[in-house]
């Protein structure tokens, strides 16, 4: 992998900028962090969840996922990433990764689906990257609980349900009116701290 050089990373936080300045962008983020919310968690579109850290970004590469992995080692929650493409934010998601903190080091699964259960239950999430061949499922008022094997049942279809569902989700009137409430934080380190700067953008 090519070391990201100052003047490539400047460059790569001015397009990410632009791109997360758009209107069209920031509902379509919005709208699939809600989703897979209510999918894990099996809470209604307005309820806010706590226990469950979800962030709609670009696809991380570089220093973006040292600095994710760097938050959940600091406060050791679980974040759950949804990664865009920064030349088309609008369109679906690219990846779906999960960090888990635990004894001081943070796993970084970066390459996770979400499976549905026939029954419509909430959904689980499976790295494909994990070795132990594991999958994560959420629970009230806890950390998400690692559970070992694959989830019982078919995989793939498993994982059509969960798009199938997703989708219907998207295009729900509750999450087609939902609007951003403008602010973007932006993860960023220097003298060895880690510290999140919001900025209001403009309508």
């Amino acid at each position: 992998m090519t070391e990201e050089t100052e003047s490539m990373r400047d460059a790569r936080h001015e397009l990410e900028m632009l791109s997360a300045s758009d209107p069209i962008a920031q509902a379509n983020m919005l709208r699939h962090v809600v989703a897979f919310r209510m999918l894990l968690t099996g809470h209604r579109y307005d309820q806010n969840c706590d226990d469950l850290l979800i962030a709609a970004g670009f696809i991380l590469k570089h220093r973006p996922e040292n600095l994710l992995g760097a938050a959940c080692r600091m406060d050791a929650r679980e974040r759950i990433h949804i990664g865009f493409d920064v030349d088309d934010a609008a369109a679906p998601p690219l990846s779906l990764a999960l960090f888990v903190p635990q004894w001081g080091q943070v796993t970084c699964y970066d390459s996770c689906r979400i499976w549905s259960p026939a029954n419509d239950g909430r959904a689980l999430i499976v790295p494909s990257n994990d070795p132990g061949f594991g999958h994560y499922a959420y629970r009230p008022g806890a950390k998400l609980r690692r559970l070992h094997g694959l989830p019982s049942g078919d995989l793939d279809a498993g994982f059509r349900r969960a798009d199938a569902r997703i989708a219907r989700l998207l295009k729900s009137d509750e999450l087609t009116r939902l609007r951003s409430n403008r602010f973007l934080h932006v993860l960023r380190s220097g003298d060895g701290e880690l510290a999140c700067h919001t900025t209001k953008l403009a309508a």
